[in-house]
């Protein structure tokens, strides 16, 4: 089979797939799930600021630095 257009099929299908997942916030208004990602965002880029200062760190303890980071970020409103 030859495929003349196959990023458009790509796009097509991964939306296709997809499309039970879009919108989630606005059909499940109750979860008060935000309509962005920005705060997320925001939480890796200052994760990832906090790591590059630790470069000397090891995997294990990269690992216990970010279950730590999340664990007080979430203990905090905002």
């Amino acid at each position: 089979m030859v495929v003349t257009h196959k990023h458009l099929r790509r796009a097509y299908h991964s939306l296709n797939s997809g499309l039970p997942y879009l919108f989630t916030f606005e059909r499940n208004r109750e979860w008060m799930m935000p309509n962005t990602t920005n705060m997320l965002e925001g939480r890796f880029g200052e994760l990832k600021v906090k790591i590059r200062c630790h470069a000397g760190m090891g995997v294990q303890t990269k690992k216990l630095f970010i279950d730590n980071f999340f664990r007080v970020k979430k203990g905090q409103k905002g």
